[in-house]
């Protein structure tokens, strides 16, 4: 049973930061912001889907008490602050230096500006060079 005065901290802590689904990375400089942690149990949902031996049966997490958080503050990125590295661009898309996956700059799923969402690494762009024919 948690106390009312550590209630309110998790409550200031919430309100003060946002869960992973809805950070903002251009908000940090380093596009890495501190969000709350997701419950590994139930992946951030709240919910555990748990079989029985007659039904699969949806309930209430209990690791979190149906929050979805743990109530930590971590770095959206584990890789914090990792070196830059450069990459060239052609026709609006570039390969990860980091995990060699081609990506569109302009689809923000996968690209914040600074960083390649889906491993972390930050790119520096490298303008295409005119071929002289």
């Amino acid at each position: 049973m948690t106390s009312k005065k550590e209630e309110i901290r998790q409550r200031l802590i919430a309100a003060r930061h946002p869960r992973r689904a809805t950070a903002v990375l251009s908000s940090d400089p380093d596009h890495n912001p501190i969000i709350l942690e997701d419950c590994s149990a139930c992946r951030g949902t709240g919910h555990r889907c748990d079989e029985t031996s007659t039904a699969y049966v949806l309930d209430v997490c209990a690791a979190c008490a149906g929050q979805g958080v743990t109530g930590r503050l971590v770095r959206y990125f584990q890789n914090d602050s990792p070196e830059v590295r450069n990459a060239d661009v052609a026709n609006g898309w570039l390969t990860c230096p980091w995990c060699d996956r081609r990506f569109a700059l302009h689809d923000s799923a996968v690209w914040s500006g600074l960083r390649h969402i889906t491993c972390g690494g930050r790119i520096e762009l490298t303008p295409p060079q005119d071929i002289d024919r």
